[in-house]
């Protein structure tokens, strides 16, 4: 698993880094004239998604990685339905929805 963590990591920070390098080609350059408050929220806007499916992932993990036959269990005989599980992330799901920056 760590080495799955470690390649996911790399590759959305490559990932991250295209496309702020496409939305502000000028920032290669050291004497940009784009503020470092501006890169940092147009590069969270840009990866706004990405940062919440990776939040999600750890959350799933957290709540499924101990006890996944119980987990696959209850999904099959509820249909693929999780009342409680599923409860819990859209709660959480909100939670990093309300995100808007860096340090919240």
């Amino acid at each position: 698993m760590k080495e799955f963590k470690e390649s996911y990591e790399s590759e959305k920070l490559d990932r991250n880094v295209l496309w702020l390098l496409k939305k502000i080609p000028e920032i290669e350059d050291p004497n940009c004239a784009v503020s470092v408050e501006d890169r940092l929220n147009i590069s969270f806007n840009l990866n706004k998604t990405g940062f919440i499916m990776s939040l999600l992932m750890f959350e799933l993990r957290k709540n499924i990685n101990d006890k996944l036959d119980t987990f696959i269990q209850g999904y099959d005989n509820s249909f693929g339905r999780l009342p409680l599980l599923e409860l819990k992330i859209q709660e959480q799901t909100k939670k990093f929805l309300d995100i808007n920056n860096f340090e919240t």
